[in-house]
């Protein structure tokens, strides 16, 4: 691998270890948030650790799901940065986002709690930014053969930020959580210096914004063959239609997107790593911090599985191998829980937290924004994603700010029951609905997608394409069974009588 290659991969997946901080720390260091910020405060059952855990109010749902709100505004306003002015600037926002919101929940007090909110919303609109921008970005760097890896090695990076995110909380300590909350301000500002110092924009986005001098710079800077990236084609967002209908008239990848979103979303497992400590505490489990840090590892060892064989197996395959095992870990979670109210299989909790964690790392993680960034075309890959993400984010907050309140009506284990039937729903997606799209150029890929859909929802187009091919099939059949026409026959002698005469 072009080690050049390498150093934008690597810069750009610095988005991918911020959004895996962003994600993680705030599971860790809830309870002591909520001490110092003093959330629910009365709490009836004491301020234990335990106690606090227990004790819920919508400020405590909200210092969780505002990353959310960010997310859903970053995801729509950074994909359309993303194609207005480029992959590079976008992530430099996002950068500016970060180190802004890490600030503000580190000074944030009993009496500016509105800090901490601020600096979870524009943290999460960094997130949302910056996560769908640098998954297409990298997906328009990268050779067909290596795509698939190299988007997932962003995903590897969200496990080393949430790893480390969740190290930092446990050596810090409850007491020092504003230093857990700052450490985020570090790799924003190393990836602000490379994107200004090393990275190149992305050469297909300055080829479909007509600037060939400069895309041909970058490519020969990534060793990227330029002329075989076909010319943009003249329905564009710059064609006068606008962003919004580039997205319609590309509707069918879009579904295919929205699909996967949902699909991720029906797993819960977003809010289940926020409030993981949360579950393990209710389980009994003593050393809430340290499992966590095994929830950490088990998350890296996940992706690290995904990235070995997600080029050789495919992304289809690890989807439903992934999403069948997300099924049975949320079975284990209601076991566990199902038992006994008061008292919860400790070993069973923990075993099927950490078995979720592995299969969602496996699965849908990393690969929701690989297919995403896959499927989508030039003219809308960083806007559709990023409204792709946004969509993720609004069902994530729903179910972020929703999580305490099934868990008091439905109880812990009929939550997971819940979550558990609607796995089970999105792995009958991935099995009916979604192609196979490694191994593929990007423009191979358009091509295929604006003319099938989704598999499953392919409608009146499918069935025209299925009587013209039957057309066609009859007419090649009919053609094939009819004697010889006079003139042939009148050719082939010809042809005859010339052959002879040249012996």
């Amino acid at each position: 691998m072009d080690r050049r290659l390498v150093y934008h991969v690597g810069f750009a997946s610095l988005s991918g270890f911020l959004l895996g901080y962003d994600l993680c720390f705030i599971g860790s260091v809830l309870v002591a948030v909520q001490d110092s910020l003093e959330f629910c405060f009365p709490c009836e059952g004491g301020y234990s650790t335990r106690a606090l855990a227990k004790c819920n109010c919508p400020a405590k749902s909200f210092a969780v799901s505002a990353v959310s709100i960010g997310a859903i505004i970053g995801g729509l306003a950074g994909g359309t940065v993303a194609e207005k002015l480029g992959r590079r600037v976008a992530l430099m926002i996002t950068d500016i986002l970060f180190v802004l919101g890490a600030a503000a929940m580190a000074v944030a007090g009993a009496d500016s709690t509105w800090l901490f909110y601020f600096g979870r919303i524009a943290s999460g609109a960094a997130l949302g930014a910056g996560g769908s921008t640098a998954s297409a970005y990298i997906a328009e760097i990268a050779p067909a053969h290596l795509r698939g890896r190299l988007i997932e090695f962003n995903e590897l990076m969200v496990c080393a930020g949430c790893l480390v995110a969740f190290v930092a909380a446990a050596a810090f300590g409850d007491d020092l959580w504003r230093w857990t909350v700052g450490v985020a301000a570090l790799p924003a500002c190393i990836q602000l210096l490379g994107l200004i110092a090393v990275v190149h924009e992305s050469p297909r986005w300055l080829l479909a914004r007509g600037r060939r001098r400069k895309a041909e710079a970058a490519a020969a800077a990534l060793s990227i063959d330029l002329v075989a990236i076909p010319a943009p084609s003249t329905n564009s967002s710059e064609g006068g239609i606008g962003l919004v209908g580039t997205t319609w008239a590309h509707r069918k990848p879009m579904l295919i997107a929205l699909g996967c979103t949902l699909a991720h979303n029906a797993t819960a497992a977003n809010v289940i790593l926020y409030f993981s400590r949360n579950v393990l505490e209710r389980a009994g489990v003593r050393e809430p911090l340290l499992a966590n840090v095994a929830v950490g590892t088990v998350k890296f060892v996940g992706v690290c599985i995904a990235l070995a064989v997600v080029d050789r197996l495919g992304r289809r395959a690890l989807l439903l191998a992934g999403t069948a095992g997300i099924v049975a870990s949320q079975a284990i979670l209601v076991l566990a829980f199902a038992s006994d109210a008061e008292a919860p299989i400790q070993s069973l909790a923990l075993a099927g937290m950490l078995s979720f964690i592995l299969f969602w790392d496996v699965s849908w993680a990393g690969l929701m924004l690989v297919v995403i960034s896959e499927v989508l075309p030039q003219p809308i890959r960083a806007m559709g994603a990023g409204l792709a993400y946004s969509v993720y984010n609004l069902v994530s907050f729903v179910e972020e700010q929703s999580l305490q309140t099934l868990f008091g009506s439905l109880t812990v284990a009929g939550t997971f029951g819940l979550y558990c039937g609607l796995s089970a729903v999105a792995l009958l997606f991935v099995w009916q609905c979604l192609p196979e799209t490694g191994g593929t150029s990007l423009e191979a890929l358009e091509a295929q997608a604006e003319v099938a859909g989704p598999a499953c929802c392919k409608g009146d187009d499918s069935s025209e394409s299925a009587e013209t091919g039957s057309e066609e099939e009859s007419s090649q059949e009919r053609d094939a069974a009819m004697p010889p026409s006079r003139e042939n026959s009148i050719a082939e002698h010809e042809n005859s009588n010339l052959a002879a005469e040249m012996e």
